[in-house]
């Protein structure tokens, strides 16, 4: 049976009169790849400040490998092996890719040695920007923002990777290239949670799905299963995809 390496148990968090999130409860398995839907204000943005340590829930606890970790800062939870990316990406956009690079592994646990250059260099060609090593941040496009922005968090050495719709804003060869990505990070053993809005392309990836709406969980299970399920068209997806009709 496979390990859990997250588990989240009876979390609720409330903005002033709105709860957010209400008696979130899942576990999620070492190596799983795991899709979060639902519509806008639905709770998953918040799920993910919450997992990360951006926001303190108001009741529940956060499992890493067994280790409580709800009251943890950011950067102790980063470390721990927790590591997002966001819809709107960061970079530096002064610095080059091989510099953002560098800057993220500056502050990762990796083991610092003489092989510095050469895992950088790695790591870029991973995320398919080999061509773009040397450019300014600033001068990429969205497409290749988002490449940048997982090849900075997979520098801080993760054993969770949370990605905030990696697909948006790009082309289909270049989400095509991103699924590429997903698979190659997971095939190495990460485990990976996604949040994306883009459906045909996230159920070609994820191995599991949940469904949030108005801060609760509404549905889970596997891709076909759930882009099938009335309540789930009915709140979010609107209709039937035919792949799976």
């Amino acid at each position: 049976m496979e390990e859990e390496v997250l588990s989240i148990s009876k979390i609720n968090k409330n903005f002033g009169g709105l709860q957010a999130l209400k008696d979130i409860s899942l576990d999620v398995k070492k190596g799983e790849i795991l899709g979060i839907i639902g519509p806008n204000g639905a709770g998953k943005t918040t799920l993910y400040n919450v997992i990360s340590g951006q926001l303190k829930p108001d009741s529940g606890n956060i499992y890493l490998d067994g280790v409580n970790i709800t009251k943890l800062k950011p950067h102790d939870i980063s470390r721990l092996g927790i590591v997002r990316t966001f819809q709107i990406v960061r970079p530096f956009r002064n610095l080059s890719v091989y510099e953002n690079i560098l800057a993220s592994y500056l502050n990762s646990e990796h083991e610092k040695n003489e092989n510095l250059t050469n895992n950088i260099l790695k790591l870029i060609e991973d995320v398919g920007l080999v061509e773009q090593t040397f450019i300014e941040a600033g001068l990429l496009t969205i497409g290749l923002l988002k490449k940048l922005e997982i090849g900075r968090a997979l520098a801080l050495n993760p054993k969770i990777l949370l990605l905030d719709e990696p697909f948006a804003g790009s082309s289909m060869e270049e989400i095509s290239d991103m699924i590429e990505i997903i698979r190659n990070v997971n095939e190495q053993g990460m485990t990976v949670i996604i949040i994306e809005h883009v459906i045909r392309a996230l159920i070609k990836v994820i191995n599991k799905v949940i469904v949030l709406d108005r801060g609760e969980i509404i549905a889970e299970g596997n891709p076909s299963d759930i882009v099938n399920n009335e309540k789930v068209i009915n709140v979010y997806i609107g209709k039937r995809l035919e792949k799976y009709a």
